[in-house]
């Protein structure tokens, strides 16, 4: 794992699922710190001089999701492997929270079962 030149701390946005899983079970980050250091570099990486506008929506609802997570990862137990971890969606996919939704309305059956899958894997949608 790479380590940020100023902190100290692991380069996040280039942690493997693995790296963060352990970083959640030795309590050493909070899932709302993963998602504010991931939605810190998409605004680094789209605010720069000819950024690449790579995500076109941020989840309104991002923090109150990884504040969730974060009750969760207090109270203890096994964690699913996708525990906490950003996933960011394709703008296609239509979910079933605040993120403007696709107008592909027959996709909507294979939507929510993708989406299923990735809340039963408790992953953060940070955005898309």
């Amino acid at each position: 794992m790479t380590k940020d030149r100023v902190i100290g701390m692991p380069a996040l946005h280039f942690s493997s699922i693995q790296e963060i899983s352990e970083l959640y079970t030795e309590k050493r980050i909070s899932v709302r710190e993963l998602v504010t250091a991931y939605l810190s570099r998409i605004a680094e990486v789209d605010s720069c001089e000819g950024g690449l506008n790579s995500v076109l929506e941020v989840n309104p609802d991002a923090l109150h999701i990884a504040d969730a997570m974060d009750v969760i990862m207090v109270k203890g137990g096994e964690l699913p492997p996708l525990f906490g971890v950003p996933v960011l969606l394709k703008d296609n996919i239509n979910t079933a929270d605040r993120l403007i939704q696709a107008r592909v309305h027959w996709r909507w059956r294979m939507c929510m079962r993708l989406m299923t899958r990735i809340s039963s894997h408790a992953c953060a949608k940070p955005g898309r």
